[in-house]
């Protein structure tokens, strides 16, 4: 009997003794269970505890991650953009005009009119021609050399008697010539003129020879030729007044004889 009350006493002390320590901040402790509310056990005794601190810690470092990942989102959405908009631009400011290589040698209006079963040319806007063209005999229909905007080589006219200055016409769509330009022994009644009028550079000779009937120089565009300008015997061409017209609009000099002195 006196064993158990003994044995009851430390009991009791024993808690009495850890309560007072769990108040005061220091009693040996097992776990956050055997501590009050408020307290954690740390090291093996009950003190304050700090979850509210680490819970902050927490949370500010996980939202700094997540703003970090939103920018580099928005600028990978930019870059792609701005890529997009650059190659659509680029795209829409190309050259209509197709690019066909082929010579013309023609005596009669079906060699001029083959243009058109060359491959690219019938479907063309435009035409960059890569070769020459040389007009004879009794070819009167240029209608297939309207789309031609620049030729590589030669254009030449010669002894080609069935033209007028209104078939001329067709090729006002030519700005440029890579060889020269050459109208010759045209004794046709009916080519009155050179119109010409959208050429602009001639990189070889022009020579305008021996053509009975013409009295007007057009050429309204013309400011370049790389080679020798010769105007000689075209019986109705003015000397002084188209001649010396053509040199005051073109600012170019020609080598002229054999024209019209009396007009």
């Amino acid at each position: 009997m006196r064993t158990w009350l003994i044995a009851l006493v430390l009991v009791v002390v024993g808690a009495g003794a850890g309560a007072c320590a769990l108040l005061s901040g220091y009693a040996a402790c097992a776990g956050d269970q055997n501590c009050p509310d408020g307290l954690r056990c740390v090291e093996g005794a009950c003190a304050p505890g700090s979850e509210g601190e680490g819970e902050g810690e927490g949370e500010g470092e996980g939202e700094g991650e997540g703003e970090g990942e939103g920018e580099g989102e928005g600028e990978g959405e930019g870059e792609g953009e701005g890529e997009g908009e650059g190659e659509g631009e680029g795209e829409g400011e190309g050259d209509p005009c197709a690019t066909v290589s082929y010579t013309v040698d023609a005596n009669s209006n079906g060699d001029v009119n083959a243009l058109d079963s060359v491959s690219g040319y019938a479907a063309a806007q435009c035409v960059h021609l890569v070769g020459s063209v040389t007009i004879g005999g009794q070819v009167n229909q240029l209608d297939s050399l309207r789309k031609i905007v620049d030729i590589t080589g030669d254009l030449t006219f010669n002894d080609a008697d069935a033209l007028t200055a209104f078939d001329l016409g067709n090729l006002n769509s030519l700005e440029s010539i890579g060889g020269g330009l050459r109208v010759l022994e045209c004794d046709d009644n009916m080519m009155t003129a050179l119109p010409f009028d959208g050429l602009t550079t001639i990189s070889g000779d022009l020579e305008l020879t021996g053509n009975g009937s013409v009295r007007t120089l057009g050429f309204s565009q013309l400011t370049s030729v790389g080679g020798a300008i010769t105007i000689a015997d075209n019986a109705q061409l003015c000397e002084v007044a188209d001649i010396d017209d053509f040199e005051g609009r073109t600012g170019l000099t020609a080598t002229s004889s054999g024209n019209d002195d009396g007009c």
